[in-house]
């Protein structure tokens, strides 16, 4: 039932309008948290942290990758 609600033309416009006023809202995209997500997920741990002594340092935020 409600994946045929979902093939209603009416129910998937208002869907779509309610993502796009969500996303003009936040001025964030579906695509950009991915990509962020991507970046984390495959950087490198030694650009981010450091290890002496068992102590690990922060060397650079990961918001900067």
């Amino acid at each position: 039932m409600g994946a045929e609600n979902l093939r209603k033309p009416q129910i998937e416009t208002t869907i779509q309008q309610a993502l796009d006023e969500h996303e003009a809202r936040t001025e964030v995209t579906a695509d950009m948290v991915l990509k962020q997500w991507a970046k984390m997920a495959f950087a490198d741990i030694k650009d981010v942290v450091t290890s002496e002594n068992g102590d690990y340092n922060l060397v650079r935020s990961i918001d900067f990758l």
